[in-house]
């Protein structure tokens, strides 16, 4: 099977109507090979939320939450995937709460998270909150994540429409999140094998208020690859900017087989071999003449 490259691009904006940026995308393509072969890349993007009129603290919260759970992540070296990203989340929401639990802190914070890691040709995603991550294949694309926000459980459970939920005056009413209660936030896990020109799609509700499934499959479409963090961003300010807005877009291309180790000396050998015949003819030569 042919390797598989990931070629990323991203962005965080502020957005028309932010004072602030809450946000936060954080890329980790180790260059170290046993790293990348035992973690893999890592890709998250978080929206940080503070106090009543906090901005600071929603950007402490993620920031540090993409900066705990990448480096606890990275720090595990055994286990699968999944439960070494849901262990660092978790993991990360103490150390957050501990903190505005302390006695000389009246600040609140928290933050949503999707993270993903490509190894090996396979995908693994781990969401709390409304940030998303979304998969194109082909023509077509599918949200991998599900919103843990209060108008995503009245749609699940058939009290509103989908519809309805998009302009829900409680559109914004997180369930789950890092930091953001006394209780363990609920961390999703999804898995899939990838394929070549998949592209993955991670972003926060800046951008998902104003773009459904097709606009987004045709922002990602509409051009350049490289450049569909850059067209996302510009819809959404385009649309009303009311919120920060960050996009990381994955794609994934077809890499080179890399040469296993018997070649390397089967190469070597046929090397060593050709010297020494050339030096046999060359005695034969001389003792011929």
């Amino acid at each position: 099977m042919t390797a598989l490259q990931v070629r990323a691009s991203w962005l965080t904006d502020l957005g028309r109507a932010r004072t602030s940026n809450q946000d936060t995308v954080l890329v980790c393509e180790p260059a170290d090979p046993a790293v990348l072969a035992a973690s893999g890349r890592l890709y998250l993007v978080a929206d940080g939320a503070g106090g009543v009129g906090d901005a600071r603290a929603g950007k402490v919260a993620s920031r540090y939450a993409a900066a705990g759970v990448s480096t606890l992540y990275y720090r595990q070296t055994a286990g699968l995937v999944g439960a070494r990203l849901r262990a660092a989340m978790l993991a990360t929401n103490q150390a957050i709460r501990h903190h505005t639990n302390r006695p000389d802190r009246g600040d609140r914070m928290a933050t949503t998270m999707v993270a993903a890691v490509v190894r090996d040709g396979h995908l693994t995603v781990a969401n709390v909150g409304d940030s998303r991550a979304y998969l194109v294949r082909g023509a077509d694309i599918q949200q991998i994540t599900e919103d843990h926000s209060l108008v995503a459980g009245l749609v699940a459970e058939g009290v509103i429409s989908a519809a309805e939920a998009h302009d829900h005056p409680q559109r914004n009413v997180i369930l789950h999140s890092l930091g953001g209660g006394s209780h363990e936030p609920r961390i999703d896990l999804y898995s899939l094998d990838l394929r070549p020109d998949d592209v993955i799609l991670l972003c926060t509700d800046g951008l998902t208020r104003y773009a459904g499934d097709r606009q987004l499959l045709s922002l990602l479409k509409g051009g350049a690859i490289d450049q569909a963090a850059r067209r996302m961003v510009d819809f959404a300010n385009a649309s009303g900017g009311i919120d920060n807005i960050s996009v990381a877009v994955l794609h994934v291309r077809p890499g080179s087989r890399p040469v296993p180790r018997w070649a390397w000396w089967l190469l070597l050998l046929v090397g060593i071999a050709l010297l020494v015949a050339s030096g046999l003819i060359g005695v034969a030569l001389m003792m011929g003449a």
